[in-house]
């Protein structure tokens, strides 16, 4: 497992070198950086770091246009993988997670479902999307409030955004979809979560903005993760319920 972490560590370096070079097994010492220095943030699309990992490719001849993007998209099937549209590039990824990743969103969505008053928050999975300022994201879970029609294909007002790291998009969750999401106006929680170890970082939005070197909670399964805007917490405990970290 160490082995295989580490030629992820090298080709994700390769290919994205605004990751930190102290990268370690278990992503502990991953994104400290503050991310409205990356130059990823305002950088066209031809001059982003191509993804050439097993997990991603480009799609060249796919629609670049929001709702164009949408209607193609209406046209593919699952199997095909999980396309993402951002800076006027598409891509895909495969589209099976791991067993604890499957678990941990589980959990998650079970804490909002019991959290949250359906009658005024809508909590969607990645089979629905958001529309960043740059393009059209899928996250693991998301939270907005009721009111959207129902026939729309994406939220334009969430709230509360989660993504499960799994080693395929360590960077993109960390480097490109944070200050898209960010860029959100109603968004005030994005929470990025570590399958492989009790460890959380959440980004927040506060009264002069949000913090973008993000709070980094670690091996502290009593803590509790205020969501502003949704008037909850959420216990780190049952984020990891089910989780044992001795099992390879």
């Amino acid at each position: 497992m160490q082995v295989l972490w580490s030629v992820f560590v090298v080709r994700t370096q390769r290919i994205n070198p605004l990751l930190p070079a102290g990268i370690s097994f278990g992503y502990t010492n991953l994104m400290q950086q503050d991310v409205t220095n990356s130059s990823l943030q305002d950088a066209p699309p031809d001059s982003r770091p191509p993804r050439h990992t097993p997990a991603f490719e480009i799609v060249r001849d796919a629609p670049t246009e929001d709702e164009a993007f949408l209607d193609w998209l209406a046209t593919k099937s699952k199997e095909d993988g999980k396309y993402e549209l951002s800076r006027g590039q598409v891509t895909r990824m495969h589209a099976w997670v791991r067993r604890s990743h499957a678990i941990m969103c589980t959990n998650i969505m079970a804490i909002l479902l019991t959290s949250l008053d359906r009658s005024k928050f809508h909590i969607s999975t990645a089979d629905f999307g958001v529309k960043t300022p740059v393009g059209t994201r899928f996250p693991d879970v998301m939270v907005e409030p009721v009111g959207g029609k129902f026939k729309e294909r994406v939220s334009r007002n969430p709230i509360f955004i989660t993504e499960v790291l799994s080693p395929s998009t360590t960077d993109v969750d960390f480097l490109e979809k944070a200050p898209e999401y960010m860029g959100i106006a109603s968004l005030q929680t994005y929470l990025i979560c570590s399958p492989d170890e009790p460890c959380v970082w959440v980004y927040r939005r506060g009264p002069s903005g949000w913090n973008t070197k993000p709070e980094r909670i670690i091996n502290d399964l009593a803590a509790l993760i205020p969501l502003g805007g949704l008037d909850i917490s959420l216990p780190v405990t049952e984020i990891y319920r089910g989780f044992n970290f001795t099992d390879d």
